[in-house]
């Protein structure tokens, strides 16, 4: 892989981020806790490429009000500062 992984955060959102569609594909039926986001298709960007994942497809998620998602950034790619004033996020930066 050519870009740096920095990013795996949740979102804490009810709705799809820009509108991106989220995939079950990463779904694992014999453990309804798991989720395999490098099972989800990429949505790309000039940055990078965002996977993820919602209550929709992921149940684990329901009523938390929460999304998981794993962004990959390009070198020099950034994440556009911002905030959620009803929600919680975690970001974890994996290297780079």
């Amino acid at each position: 892989m050519n870009t740096l992984q920095l990013f795996v955060f949740l979102l804490c959102l009810i709705f799809k981020v820009d509108g991106d569609e989220v995939h079950s594909a990463g779904k694992d039926e014999a453990h309804p806790n798991l989720f395999h986001l490098s099972g989800v298709t990429s949505n790309r960007y000039d940055a990078g490429t965002v996977q993820g994942s919602n209550e929709e497809v992921w149940p684990i998620l329901k009523d938390q009000f929460g999304s998981v998602y794993l962004i990959t950034l390009k070198p020099y790619g950034v994440r556009q500062p911002h905030w959620h004033t009803v929600a919680w996020e975690m970001n974890y930066v994996i290297s780079g």
